[in-house]
């Protein structure tokens, strides 16, 4: 009797039960929608330091390695080839929170996150050797050319300076990402043309040697 009285709670609960639906928080693309189609070419390149020509050209070069597979279990709508360069872009460009990028893209910050280090993997892979490396014979001996009529001074073939990245040193090790203010750091040191195009990109994990 205990049993049967038990099955019958049971199965009235289970009726009870709300039916799940599918739920996603509403959000809202419409600033990137207005800065991709509406901005003026000055304020689409103070967002993403690039003319809409590069962007659309750098898309181009990426969208295969980033467009998604087709996934019939998710109900989701995937982020386009499009939207993962922008938003990598705009997070490099204004230094934003990834809760900051995902309002004006209108996705999560968990998935601005995930993209936005796919985007850079995939330039990094594809296309860094492509874009930056050091000139031929032909490309120095211009490089001086314009050095000289710029500054006046002979026989320069490029600029070279350095930058403290900010990071959150290892337990292990840590003076040796310290620098003299204190805080923990990597050096980017960057060798530019005359067009200050990068030509040469270091990165050092030890960064005591740069003030």
């Amino acid at each position: 009797l205990f049993l049967f009285e038990y099955f019958k709670l049971f199965l009235l609960s289970y009726r009870s039960r709300r039916t799940r639906t599918v739920w996603a928080y509403p959000r809202t693309d419409a600033a990137w929608i207005r800065l991709r189609d509406e901005a003026p070419e000055e304020e689409f390149k103070a967002a993403f330091r690039m003319s809409r020509v590069s962007f659309n050209k750098l898309v181009q070069l990426l969208q295969e390695d980033l467009r998604h597979l087709p996934n019939f279990i998710s109900t989701r709508v995937p982020v386009s080839p499009e939207k993962q360069v922008a938003l990598t872009l705009y997070k490099l460009a204004s230094c934003a929170e990834y809760r900051v990028v995902g309002d004006v893209f209108g996705v999560h910050k968990s998935t601005v996150c995930r993209y936005f280090h796919r985007v850079v993997k995939c330039i990094n892979r594809k296309l860094m050797r492509r874009v930056i490396r050091m000139p031929d014979e032909d490309r120095c001996r211009r490089s001086t050319e314009e050095f000289k009529n710029m500054c006046g001074l002979p026989q320069i073939v490029a600029a070279v300076d350095g930058s403290h990245i900010p990071i959150l040193p290892p337990e292990e090790g840590r003076k040796d990402f310290m620098n003299r203010k204190n805080y923990g750091s990597i050096i980017l040191q960057g060798t530019v043309d005359h067009n200050i195009k990068f030509i040469h990109l270091e990165i050092q994990r030890i960064p005591i040697f740069h003030g």
